[in-house]
Order: C-alpha cells, then structure tokens, then sequence
C-alpha cells in the first residue's frame, strides 16, 4: 500500500512541475507590469485606481492560472489516484468473501488513463477472485475425499479385526489363540492411532498423553494369558500435542 505521504510527494512535484512551466510567464507579466507602472508614473505621477488595476492585472492573471492549474491537477490527478489506492487498499485488506463486490466499476474519475487502470484493477480482482474461489471448492473436493478415504481405512480395519477374533475363537490351541490375540492387538493399536490422527475431532493435533493412554490399556488386554491373568502397564507422559 502507498503511504500517505507518496500522494504529498506527487502534488508537491506536480505543484513545482506547474509552476516551473509558469515561471516564464509569471516572469513576463512581473515585467510587463513594471513596464506599465514605470510609463504611468512618468506620464502622471498620481495613479488612479484603474491604473493600478492595469498595472497588476498581468500578474493577477498569472496567479489565477496558477490556481487554476494547481486545482486542476488535484482534482483531476491527486484525488482519483487516492481513490484508486484506497480501494486497493480496502480490498487488499479485505478477507470476506463479499469483497468481490469491492469495485470501481463505472466510476468517472475524469481521465481515459485513469479509468483505464481502474478497470485494469477490477479486471485483477475478478480474476483472482475466481482463482480464490477455485481453490475452495478444490479443498472442500480434497477434504470429502481424504475423509471417505480414512472412513474406508477404519472400516478395513475394523473387518480385519473381526476376522482375526472369529479366527480366534475357533483356534485349535491355547498358543494359536494367543498368536491371534496379539495380531489383534496391534491391529487395535493401529486402529487407535488412525483414529486420534484423523478424525475431526483431532483436526487440532493429537494428545499424546491420551493416545498412549488408550495403547496401553490395549497392551494390558493383549498381555494377559493363563501364564499371566493380571498384568499392569503404567503410562507417564507429559501433555503434548502433536500436529500430524
């Protein structure tokens, strides 16, 4: 964004490039004036009031185009160029979606050129509004597609695990049953990892503390056996969240 003081910069030298182009003909009536004020007093040394009107009218011209010009140039260079950079500004700033209607549309701001880069702008802002727009919908597509792929994942898993427990049940050995028990274990394990890690609920990050919680309580399960029918798996982990 310009700062405030760039638009003082540009009327100063506007200003300055006015009053040098000027210059000579302020110079002139500077002249031109001594010359008539030289010639009246010779000819009557007591001017009257139109004399003195004559004699200063050359440099009251030049100081009405002066101005003239200055107003001009404020009105119709300095003031349209702030309105340009206001609202570029404005919708730089902007994150709501309705500053697409941030526009200068049809506005009279006195000169081709500068109507030109005002549409110029809005031309830029459409079409970067419709590239934000794009880009949107392509994440709204990639997160309905990212969820139905952890939806499938949980469910495969969740067939996985039920498969090793029906096999489970029907093992022909003690040692055959515990093999699956612990196949089914780690597979629970996985399954609660995939879940603090992607669920919606978790977007935020993942507790660490809870998530090893919930892997150590399954690692008690899984542990037990005839040989051991009490086992205990103490956690302590400091909170931290991690961000996958």
């Amino acid at each position: 964004m310009t700062h405030p003081s760039t638009n003082r910069r540009l009327s100063t030298t506007l200003g300055g490039a006015l009053m040098l182009a000027l210059l000579p003909m302020g110079l002139l009536a500077v002249v031109l004036a001594a010359r008539s004020y030289t010639a009246l007093s010779v000819s009557s040394p007591a001017l009257g009031a139109g004399a003195l009107i004559g004699v200063v009218m050359p440099v009251l011209i030049w100081l009405t185009a002066l101005v003239a010009g200055w107003f001009a140039i404020d009105r119709l260079v300095v003031k349209p160029l702030q309105a340009i950079e206001r609202g570029m500004a404005v919708y730089g700033r902007s994150s709501d979606p309705a500053r697409t209607q941030l526009r200068f549309g049809d506005r009279d701001f006195g000169s081709t050129e500068l109507a030109s880069l005002a549409a110029c702008f809005d031309a830029m802002a459409d079409e970067i509004d419709q590239h934000s727009r794009s880009l949107r919908t392509a994440l709204v597509e990639q997160q309905r597609l990212t969820r139905e792929v952890h939806h499938r994942v949980k469910n495969n898993l969740q067939i996985v695990s039920s498969l090793l427990s029906l096999q489970a049940r029907y093992a022909e050995s003690a040692d055959s049953a515990q093999t699956y028990a612990v196949i089914q274990a780690r597979l629970a394990a996985l399954m609660h990892v995939h879940r603090w890690m992607y669920d919606d609920a978790t977007s935020n990050g993942v507790d660490l503390a809870a998530l090893a919680g919930e892997l150590c309580a399954g690692l008690e399960t899984s542990l037990v056996s005839p040989a051991h029918s009490v086992v205990s798996v103490s956690c302590d982990i400091a909170p931290i969240v991690l961000h996958p």
